[in-house]
């Protein structure tokens, strides 16, 4: 019985490992995640210049 337990917690073992590793990158999904944010992030950020520059253009142009 021993046997089986030590086989199913190395497979459990390699197993979450697998999930770790997100979409073959090599990256562990935590490291994944954040770098996801970050680019999530900084896309936003550009944006909201982007809105802003067209709202003071519009603005200041006559009507």
């Amino acid at each position: 019985m021993k046997n089986v337990e030590v086989a199913a917690h190395k497979s459990n073992r390699a197993l979450l490992r697998r999930e770790a590793l997100s979409f073959g990158l090599g990256l562990p999904s935590a490291r994944l995640h954040s770098v996801c944010r970050l680019r999530l992030f900084f896309c936003c950020r550009e944006m909201v210049h982007l809105l802003n520059a067209l709202a003071e253009h519009l603005v200041s142009t006559p009507f």
